[in-house]
């Protein structure tokens, strides 16, 4: 089950212990006798849990002696859309505790505010909706409206508390407008402010050393009361992951303990760095989502648990530096065979090699812990040995160069094309024509399948709209790509590709999105077989694991949806007759009679084999080449067409081809009906 990101809203999920601190600030609030404005800082790191310590503030509040509103700049698009929406949320509270006429002014006075110079720029002939405002209410000065709401406000019960959470995933301009506004407004009476934010990222911001502006300063003018959340307790935030890791485990193996050895093995690599790398609640979720999902596609059977648990670490807090290690290889394990006569001189050349490698992680605390991760798995960037290949090999142990892959089948070798490359390709996804000729071309080029393995790569920085682009080019382009596997391991042709790439974009895409993503490029595609197959395999999962599978990237209900848009799509193809000309007809008819049952499917079948043309067709669809060691020849599977219509019909119906007729067919159509023939004569 993936943990999601969300964050508390009461005292007993909070597992920090933080609500004691809550109360004071709740006390803070309640107490405050003034009559004049209040600003408190709540400070903290991406992920500390800022959100969540203010839910738990929130939810102490007297409602009778206290209105608050929310209010989260970074749900806006524009300047505009966020200095509208604070006025209106704030004019709505003094309405709510005031009555009508003092909320009318407020907005009046927000029309007035709009015409100061907040960073805002309106181009073109676009208006300012904020003076719209000015004309709510006779004309009157900005000094007389303050005098009159200050009056109105100081003579009220009730306090208003504005929340302004994320001010720090503000771009410059949008943090330095949000603190205007604060500014602009804080001191109105009876009105106290609570600001989350990261005070590193926000002084930062507002910083302009070329006019003598210091961001701390700034604040301090803004700001009465700060106070950083405090770190979570280590030894709290590790029984919190060890519980999940224990979860993750029993999903996997099953009630799962470990040997004395991988107990062992944990204890150093947990010492060696491990620990270090979770200070937040937010990177035990992101770990532990990443672990679960990533371990229900590898599985148990190739990966050593240990190992595994390392390199997921790896690839969730140091993403370039996962992906430069299997194209580095000989880096990190010693490969089989190679006995150089200078031992020393190797290993020099290894560290050097391995210390580059590391720098690509800028962060010198993720650099430290990774690099005391890697020792423990890597045992070969100590020592220079080659006696324990065996041992590692049945251990299903990273090290070995022969398991050293399975690690990696969720990602692919860095390094096999430019990033220059890959940048230009990903900066074309927003033009359907332009990306489908560099599709075609690297195909062409048969340098496709690289650029697929980079696009997956790329997935966790592709928004929504690339993500469709990428989907719908890839699957129309189906029928102009001409790549098969070449060997029986071959698992990297494009159509393979394409189904791990649409796998994956699903993954990484906000769960109540992906069914809208999916119908969306469906529905403009012009070739479908791909979003079929991806539709067939995601169901077979989903039947596999059974329908409580919490990590299944749709359930019953979303692949129901989308089965039935593709099986109209296919009734489409066959009413226009142009499904007998699919290369995939066999893999359309078995989605066909799964999504809509056999009978529709056979009633076809009859139809299309009634006619010379159309049988051929129906035959030729069932000839596969089949890749083997040994070398590769064509086949026709009987069993493929009796799961589909009955045996009987179609041997009577290619009985009646005599030899003349036979010899005018075209080669394939000859080949069809020999193999056909020779499994005949087996029935």
């Amino acid at each position: 089950m993936i943990l999601p990101d969300y964050p508390i809203e009461n005292e007993k999920q909070d597992q920090l212990k933080r609500f004691p601190l809550a109360l004071k600030v709740v006390d803070m609030i309640s107490t405050f006798s003034g009559k004049e404005s209040f600003v408190i800082g709540v400070e903290g790191k991406w992920g500390s849990g800022k959100t969540s310590f203010i839910n738990l503030a929130l939810g102490q509040l007297d409602k009778n002696k206290i209105v608050y509103i929310t209010f989260n700049p970074w749900n806006f698009s524009d300047e505009t859309s966020l200095l509208r929406d604070f006025f209106i949320k704030f004019s709505e509270a003094v309405e709510k505790i005031t009555g009508k006429k003092t909320g009318k002014r407020m907005k009046e006075y927000a029309g007035k505010l709009s015409e100061l110079d907040l960073g805002i720029s309106y181009e073109g002939f676009s208006f300012n909706p904020l003076k719209l405002l000015r004309f709510w209410s006779p004309d009157t000065s900005l000094e007389a409206i303050r005098k009159e709401l200050d009056g109105a406000l100081a003579g009220i019960e009730k306090k208003i508390v504005v929340v302004i959470d994320d001010i720090d995933r503000l771009d410059k301009k949008e943090t330095k407008l949000i603190l205007k506004l604060v500014k602009l407004t804080a001191d109105f009476p009876k009105t106290i402010f609570v600001l989350a934010y990261d005070r590193n990222r926000v002084e930062d911001r507002i910083t302009e050393k070329e006019n003598g502006l210091e961001g701390g300063e700034y604040l301090k003018k803004i700001i009465q009361v700060s106070f950083s959340l405090p770190l979570p307790d280590k030894q709290e935030l590790w029984n919190l992951l060890f519980k999940d890791l224990d979860i993750s485990l029993d999903s996997v193996y099953g009630k799962a303990e470990l040997s004395d050895i991988e107990q062992s093995r944990w204890n150093k690599m947990f010492y060696s760095g491990f620990n270090d790398l979770f200070e937040t609640i937010r990177d035990i979720k992101r770990y532990i989502s990443s672990l679960r999902l990533d371990w229900s596609i590898m599985g148990k059977s190739d990966v050593n648990k240990i190992d595994f648990l390392g390199v997921e670490a790896i690839r969730v807090f140091a993403p370039r530096f996962y992906e430069a290690i299997p194209a580095n290889k000989d880096v990190f394990v010693e490969l089989p065979g190679t006995f150089p006569s200078d031992k020393a001189s190797v290993l020099q050349t290894r560290h050097k090699r391995y210390d580059e490698l590391l720098n690509i992680i800028s962060d010198e605390r993720i650099r430290r812990c990774i690099d005391g991760i890697c020792k423990e798995i890597f045992p070969e960037l100590d020592n220079y040995s080659s006696s324990s290949f065996e041992d590692w090999e049945r251990d299903l142990r990273i090290c070995s160069p022969d398991r050293f892959n399975f690690y990696f089948q969720l990602g692919i070798p860095y390094g096999e094309i430019s990033e220059s490359e890959v940048d230009e390709i990903v900066t074309s996804l927003n033009k359907y024509v332009l990306f489908k000729e560099k599709i075609l071309q690297l195909s062409q080029e048969k340098r496709l399948r690289k650029i697929l393995a980079k696009l997956l790569l790329r997935r966790d920085r592709l928004n929504k709209e690339e993500i469709k682009m990428a989907l719908l080019v890839l699957w129309d382009a189906e029928k102009e790509i001409d790549d098969e596997p070449q060997a029986v391991f071959d698992l990297d042709d494009v159509a393979t590709q394409i189904l791990r790439l649409g796998f994956n974009f699903l993954k990484v895409t906000p769960k109540e999105e992906r069914t809208q993503i999916l119908i969306d490029t469906v529905s403009k595609c012009v070739n479908i077989y791909h979003a079929t197959h991806l539709v067939a395999v995601l169901r077979q999962t989903l039947q596999d694991k059974g329908a409580g599978y919490d990590d299944a990237l749709l359930d019953d209900n979303q692949l129901k949806e989308i089965e039935n848009i593709l099986l109209e799509r296919i009734k489409t193809l066959a009413q226009n007759k142009y499904l007998e000309k699919e290369k995939n007809l066999v893999a359309f008819l078995y989605r066909w009679k799964e999504w809509g049952g056999p009978e529709e499917v056979k009633k076809y079948i009859s139809q299309l084999t009634s006619t010379e043309t159309g049988l051929l067709s129906f035959l030729k669809s069932f000839v596969s080449k089949v890749l083997s060691t040994n070398g590769n020849y064509s086949d026709l599977n009987k069993k493929s067409i009796e799961g589909l219509c009955s045996i009987g019909d179609i041997l009577l119906r290619v009985g009646q081809f005599t030899d003349e007729q036979i010899s005018k067919l075209s080669p394939q159509e000859q080949e069809a009906i020999k193999l056909f023939n020779n499994s005949a004569r087996h029935w």
